[in-house]
């Protein structure tokens, strides 16, 4: 291992169950992929004691030299490979920029970040655990809708630590907002959505900031300034009226500002999820063209659904928000510490029925006028 590993000092991650069986076998459960990532054949003292070796106060050399006093057949440097290799490994001299409350309010997240490192075994792009925390602490959402799936992403980006959690809202709480949109109670009927939400938010996380506008998106002009305004890395759709209009508000926005978005639906048996980025993936006025393509009636229902804001009374369970939501989240994360996004350019439709998951790509239309103009 001396010179070929990765880690000043190697440790296994959190996430990582040693279990010791007969035969002087040690099973490697990696509980961050629900699977046992590895069987070591390596003997009853080599299996005791590997699992303390690798608790991140020892270099390489010094791991394997004591491993080569315990094993009882094999090369340790083999072993030791074995495991970096497996991704079960991060460096315990990574520096820790948490104080103690904050690695004990933060630790499961922290445990996901590294197993989510250590799963890219000779990349460094992601660094350590801290360093995907800091690059979520330095982040910046804003959540446009604080809805049955708004409010859900809300929270999950709260729990997160993601620094900077911007929500803008015009309504307000109404007693059939409860059964999905999780940062309401009866208590605050009445009160503006953005306002319930911020305050809801510091009580679940104090840390990230919550700036919060009670307002009415009229135009991509009011998209475009409450993204200049709060400055997202990505923005949160989360609203759904005027039917399609805000969608294709927010498409213009994005392209004008160069800033993705992501959105989603959620009905009683299905929900969906997709995005948008600028200069990869077709926009919204991109998504409405290829339905003309398809089908000139569907297209046909979905002007005229835009033109008098026709939509149908939402038919949504609690569960079905927090599946889209989480979907949405996960995508953000994604995004904000440099992974693949998976919903860019793909409409993933679920159907909560049989669970299964149809994608419909969203490419760049040839007739679209942004992409026609090089704007895209």
């Amino acid at each position: 291992m001396s010179g070929q590993s990765r880690f000043t000092r190697p440790k296994l991650i959190d996430a990582v169950a040693a279990v010791r069986l007969d035969s002087g076998r040690l099973a490697l459960r990696d509980g961050a992929r629900g699977r046992t990532a590895l069987v070591l054949h390596v003997g009853p003292a080599a299996a005791a004691a590997l699992p303390d070796l690798l608790d991140g106060t020892r270099d390489p050399d010094a791991v394997r030299r004591a491993l080569a006093e315990h094993l009882a057949t094999g090369d340790p440097d083999d072993v030791l490979r074995r495991i970096e290799d497996a991704g079960l490994l991060e460096d315990g001299a990574a520096p820790v920029t948490l104080s103690d409350e904050q690695a004990r309010r933060y630790s499961r997240n922290l445990a996901c970040y590294a197993a989510e490192a250590a799963g890219r075994p000779g990349d460094a792009t992601l660094g350590s655990k801290y360093d995907v925390h800091e690059r979520l602490r330095a982040s910046r959402v804003l959540v446009l809708g604080l809805g049955g799936i708004g409010s859900n992403v809300a929270l999950g980006l709260a729990m997160l630590g993601v620094g900077t959690v911007a929500l803008v809202d015009f309504d307000t709480v109404e007693v059939q907002n409860l059964n999905r949109q999780v940062l309401y109670d009866t208590a605050g009927l009445g009160r503006p959505k953005a306002e319930a939400a911020a305050e809801r938010l510091r009580a679940v996380n104090p840390e990230p900031d919550y700036p919060y506008l009670t307002r009415r998106v009229g135009g991509t002009a009011d998209v475009v300034e409450l993204i200049e305004r709060f400055r997202p890395q990505i923005t949160v759709l989360g609203a759904d009226r005027p039917v399609r209009a805000i969608d294709r508000w927010t498409s213009a926005a994005s392209w004008q500002t160069g800033v993705p978005y992501i959105t989603g639906t959620v009905n009683g048996g299905y929900g969906a999820v997709w995005s948008h980025f600028p200069g990869r993936t077709g926009c919204e006025e991109c998504t409405l063209l290829g339905l003309r393509d398809r089908s000139a009636e569907e297209y046909e229902i979905a002007r005229r659904r835009e033109a008098e804001d026709i939509l149908p009374l939402t038919s949504a369970l609690g569960f079905g928000a927090q599946t889209v939501a989480g979907l949405i989240g996960y995508d953000i994360y994604h995004h904000l510490i440099g992974l693949t996004v998976r919903s860019a350019g793909v409409w993933l439709r679920i159907d909560f029925g049989t669970f299964t998951v149809d994608e419909t790509p969203q490419p760049v239309h040839p007739a679209c006028g942004l992409h026609i103009a090089g704007t895209a």
